[in-house]
């Protein structure tokens, strides 16, 4: 909106021409990104990007200077004015890229928390098997110790852990 108000200068008595041709250029520029609207203080519009087609931006005057407004055959957009001694600078930057740059990002993100929680799912099964492999052994041998069969002994691991005091028992 500064360089608008520069190129505009400070006579609000040029003619419409004189604006559009002041602003054409760096309006045709910006045409992809950006909706253009300038008003003078009397509310008199005095361009508009062609970009805009029919549509009129509502004056933000006196308002809150940023709105989310929908525009007929662009979508939704938001707005911001800019308010100078002599003009009513609008611009609005259409919000469809932003949205579908963040619906992408969500499913990126969705994809790799799904495939973090599956690989930490492995992982800690993998876990548990190799940790607990030396219980299972412990269940297993002591579950063949029967009354016809007491010469079956429970193989004590090497360490001083738990596991090395609860085979001992």
């Amino acid at each position: 909106t500064k360089e608008m108000a520069e190129l505009l200068g400070d006579d609000p008595g040029i003619s419409d021409a004189e604006v559009r041709a002041r602003l054409e250029h760096d309006a045709d520029d910006d045409a992809e990104i950006f909706l253009i609207q300038i008003h003078d203080t009397n509310g008199r519009i005095r361009f508009r990007s062609d970009n805009l087609g029919d549509y009129i931006l509502p004056d933000l005057s006196g308002v809150d200077l940023h709105r989310t407004i929908t525009v007929p055959g662009t979508g939704l957009v938001r707005i911001s004015e800019s308010n100078g001694p002599n003009w009513h600078i609008q611009i609005a930057s259409r919000l469809e890229p932003n949205q579908r740059i963040l619906d992408e990002y969500i499913k990126i993100a969705s994809l790799l928390v799904l495939v973090g929680a599956l690989i930490s799912v492995g992982l800690g099964w993998v876990f548990s098997r190799v940790t607990l492999a030396p219980i299972r052994a412990i269940a297993e041998t002591a579950g063949r110790i029967g009354g016809n069969n007491l010469g079956e002994r429970i193989e004590v691991p090497p360490g001083r852990d738990e596991l090395v005091a609860l085979t001992r028992l």
